[in-house]
């Protein structure tokens, strides 16, 4: 049995339409992402034969702006989930955020001494949403064995799917089942709570 979900947290959405134009508005020209999540995404459209019109040569390690990312990750999600839900689409794009981030030598060290340990991974996430990216803050509200509350602010990556992705993602590399649930609060701003058995 999963423990229970705080009041005032919703399950993703994957049917909400996303307006990209006005997330693009809203997000901050400074704010930034490294090239790494970028080139994985490049990769997997490689490996199944699709072409990304427009996509460059990123750096791994260099950051690049959240803007040019946002409007490539929707192409991205389009392109390789044709047919799907756009936040389903993202949503599922973002299970591949926590093992990109954790194969990278900054994400060895951060991550590579806790093996499959979600609970412990889930207390250091900050460290991975700070590399990542430049305008990220992670605290953790409250952890235990089977559950992580989380407040993110200045995370403009698409918070109601893209990054309920994320967590899932390491909750799939940690071979636990569970869900993420998550509460609003402002542009690029939410709390997460990531459960599992």
């Amino acid at each position: 049995m999963l423990p229970e979900v705080p009041p005032g947290f919703l399950p993703p959405d994957d049917q909400s339409p996303l307006r990209l134009d006005e997330i693009v508005a809203q997000t901050p020209p400074e704010a930034q992402v490294r090239g790494m999540f970028f080139n994985s995404y490049l990769a997997e459209a490689k490996r199944r034969g699709v072409a990304i019109p427009g996509a460059g040569a990123y750096v791994g390690f260099k950051f690049y702006p959240v803007r040019d990312w946002q409007r490539f990750i929707v192409e991205v999600a389009a392109r390789l989930h044709p047919g799907a839900p756009l936040r389903g689409a993202l949503r599922k794009l973002g299970l591949s955020a926590y093992p990109t981030f954790a194969e990278s030598i900054v994400g060895r060290v951060v991550f590579g001494v806790l093996g499959k340990d979600l609970s412990r991974i889930m207390r250091v996430a900050s460290k991975g949403f700070e590399h990542s990216l430049s305008s990220a803050e992670v605290v953790l509200r409250a952890a235990d064995e089977r559950s992580a509350h989380l407040h993110l602010r200045g995370v403009y990556g698409f918070l109601d799917c893209y990054n309920v992705g994320v967590f899932e993602g390491a909750m799939r590399v940690c071979e636990r089942t569970g869900d993420v649930h998550y509460r609003p609060i402002a542009f690029g701003e939410a709390e997460m709570f990531v459960r599992w058995a």
